[in-house]
């Protein structure tokens, strides 16, 4: 035994969760920004759903929910995405980008009530 895992074992864990596991919530926000780029939103809502997890003050929270919202809006995740921009500003309330982000996404969507409750 050489500390690294054996073939069997390693045959058990997909790449993504192995990456997941060795990576901080900045190599993860990273990696989702790159496959945002080149339009994977699955994968980069992945990446950034693991970078929530990681997380470990609220401007990175607030960042990764940001990034969430914005992959789960491109996968037409309308609700998923409203949940994260709001999820973003409980995390920073000061930040203006999930406010606009919300903003936007209810302007998109002729909801003008809801752009009048946005705080």
């Amino acid at each position: 035994m050489n500390g690294r895992p054996t073939p069997s074992r390693s045959r058990h864990v997909s790449g993504f969760q192995l990456r997941a596991v060795f990576c901080d919530e900045g190599t993860l926000l990273a990696r989702g920004e790159a496959a945002m780029k080149q339009g994977d939103a699955s994968e980069a809502a992945r990446c950034f759903q693991q970078a929530v997890r990681h997380a470990d003050n609220a401007r990175a929270k607030a960042t990764a929910y940001l990034r969430l919202g914005e992959a789960n809006r491109s996968l037409g995740r309308d609700r998923a995405a409203i949940h994260c921009f709001r999820r973003a500003t409980e995390a920073l309330p000061a930040w203006s980008p999930p406010h606009i982000a919300l903003i936007a996404l209810f302007v998109d969507a002729d909801d003008w009530p809801a752009v009048d409750r946005i705080e």
